[in-house]
This record gives structure tokens, C-alpha cells and sequence, in this order.
């Protein structure tokens, strides 16, 4: 079980119940939630850790943001989701961070897996990704892929939640 004071848990598991809420109904994480839980994780982090946890927390912060980035750029997750992963590492530290983060990488796989198998569309997947490999086979570059009508957004606050979840069981 994570090491954390009540008061920083209760500030990631309320801003993440928030930005899943915000990201299932509206595909969107909000500024107004990531930027108060990053600003009040920091303050929380130097009340009651000291200069070691305003550190630490801003390290996380770094490295949350570092994680997704290249993600984002590829357009494989919105912005509000890399700023989400910047707060839960602001408020729990780079090590949480990077834990929820490769958690929440696996979680994300299952429940796009699982919304494949639920929703069809196999052949599409395997035909991108066919496309994908060629592309950099041949040309050392990604191509383009366009959605299809069947092309779904998942939420990935919701993964990044559950990869939380999982770094506060393992640490």
C-alpha cells in the first residue's frame, strides 16, 4: 500500500473520479480539474513533506507530463489526459507516476481489447496496423490512418485511474 498522507489521496482519487466522470461524458479532462489538483497536490505535498515533497512532486509532475507527451503528439490521447497524468504526479510523487502510468498502459489495452471484441471491427485494426508496418518498413515513417466510421474514442482518464489504483496496491 502507497506511503502517502490521507490528505494527497483523497485530493488524486477525488481529481481522478472527476476527470473520469468529465472524460466518459464529454471526451474531455478540464483544465479546471487538472491545474487546481496539480496547484493543491504541491501545496499539500509542502505542508505536510517539506521541501523533499514539494520536490518530489514536481519531478512527478515532469515526468507525468514527459510520459504522454509522445502519445499525444501521435494522437493517441488528448491533452487533458497528459495534464491528468501531470497532476496525479504532482500530488503522488514520480514514482507513483510512473507506475500508474505503465499500469495504466496495461489497463488502457484491455479495455481498448475488450471494446474491439465488444464492438467488431478486427479486421479494420489488423489492416491499420498492416498499413502502419509497411509504411515504416518502406518509408521510416507512420502514415496517416483515418477513422473510420466505426472508429471509437476510449476514455483513458479511466485508465489512468485504474493504473492509479494499481500503483497505490503495489507500492
Amino acid at each position: 500500500m502507497v506511503n502517502l498522507p490521507i490528505p494527497l489521496v483523497a485530493l488524486a482519487a477525488a481529481a481522478l473520479a472527476v476527470a473520469v466522470a468529465f472524460d466518459v461524458r464529454s471526451r474531455r479532462v478540464p483544465n479546471a480539474v487538472t491545474v487546481p489538483a496539480a496547484a493543491l497536490g504541491l501545496a499539500l505535498r509542502g505542508i505536510l513533506l517539506g521541501r523533499e515533497g514539494i520536490g518530489d512532486g514536481l519531478g512527478g509532475l515532469a515526468v507525468g507530463l514527459c510520459l504522454l507527451l509522445p502519445v499525444w503528439t501521435a494522437g493517441g490521447v488528448g491533452a487533458g489526459d497528459v495534464k491528468l497524468l501531470g497532476a496525479v504526479g504532482a500530488v503522488c510523487g514520480t514514482r507513483f507516476v510512473v507506475w500508474t502510468m505503465l499500469l495504466g498502459a496495461i489497463a488502457g489495452g484491455v479495455m481498448a481489447l475488450a471494446a474491439l471484441a465488444l464492438r467488431g471491427g478486427g479486421k479494420e485494426v489488423l489492416r491499420n496496423v498492416g498499413r502502419q508496418v509497411r509504411s515504416m518498413a518502406a518509408l521510416r515513417t507512420l502514415t496517416e490512418v483515418e477513422p473510420t466510421p466505426r472508429s471509437f474514442r476510449m476514455s483513458y482518464a479511466a485508465a489512468i485511474a485504474l493504473g492509479a489504483v494499481g500503483a497505490a496496491l503495489c507500492l
